[in-house]
């Protein structure tokens, strides 16, 4: 199973315009689980995945971290992120 995980905060604007798109990619797929986390609620958890800006997106298999990213991207794009994960995990 591939854990896409979000770092967000309520007052980032792009972390909204993301929201939907890394939604809607991860809920296309099987074997994919979602989890948000804000940055604000849970700054042990951001700074354990060392979060400096967001959003920021991790992708982990198990206790394995694959790779992240900042900022956000297009559904293409996230899907072929994706994709090449699942392929490694």
């Amino acid at each position: 199973m591939l854990e896409v995980i979000k770092f967000s905060a309520t007052w980032c604007r792009p972390c909204k315009v993301y929201d939907p798109i890394i939604t809607s990619v991860v809920d296309s797929l099987e074997g994919v689980s979602l989890t948000r986390v804000d940055i604000e609620e849970n700054p042990t958890l951001a700074s354990q995945f060392a979060v400096q800006s967001v959003p920021y997106t991790v992708f982990k298999s198990g206790d394995t971290v694959l790779g992240g990213f900042a900022g956000s991207t297009t559904k293409d794009k996230l899907h072929k992120i994706i994709a090449s994960f699942q392929s490694t995990s």
